[in-house]
């Protein structure tokens, strides 16, 4: 029964908060404002999105292997559950989350997967800037653009495996936890 009540109140939060916010928009500036959006540039960054999110799980799961084991789907929702988080919260601490949702990890090693929840972000972060240096320094178009982002992509999933099957390791940190 509480768990009803809990459930209904979440989802009476919900509603209101939608509401108000339908309520609050100038529609007719949402409409102009989508009006000038580029769909080829928009159809470009959601086809880029989704083989992003999947690399970033995939080095979450490799990332936490030490501490435990995850599914490739329970490092996906871990991942899409921090970028929902860094929705609400101050300055990206959504990824943090990842590290607390993680299962049968002890007390006392919880500071070593916040610091590798970190290294997901730098990594995550560096990649984007290689992609965005590369397609400043070479694009010309679009379509340039999307395939150097996903030659960056593979190049940076190629390089991940090659060094996890020749060190039999998936801990790419250069320094050690105490």
């Amino acid at each position: 029964m509480r768990r009803r009540l809990i459930f209904a109140a979440k989802v009476l939060v919900t509603i209101v908060l939608c509401t108000a916010l339908v309520r609050a928009a100038d529609w007719h500036s949402v409409a102009r404002h989508a009006a000038e959006v580029r769909l080829s540039l928009l159809a470009w960054a959601l086809l880029l999105f989704v083989p992003q999110t999947l690399v970033s799980a995939w080095r979450w799961k490799l990332l936490v292997r030490p501490l435990t084991q995850l599914t490739f789907v329970e490092s996906l929702r871990e991942i899409l559950a921090a970028s929902a988080l860094n929705l609400v919260v101050p300055a990206k601490l959504g990824d943090f989350s990842k590290a607390a949702m993680l299962p049968n990890v002890p007390t006392a090693r919880r500071k070593e997967a916040g610091l590798r929840a970190v290294v997901e972000k730098l990594s995550d972060v560096g990649m984007l800037l290689v992609a965005i240096a590369l397609g400043f320094a070479v694009v010309r178009s679009v379509a340039e653009a999307a395939c150097i982002a996903a030659g960056i992509l593979l190049a940076a999933v190629g390089t991940h495996v090659w060094y996890v099957v020749r060190r039999g390791s998936c801990v790419l940190l250069p320094f050690t936890f105490a």
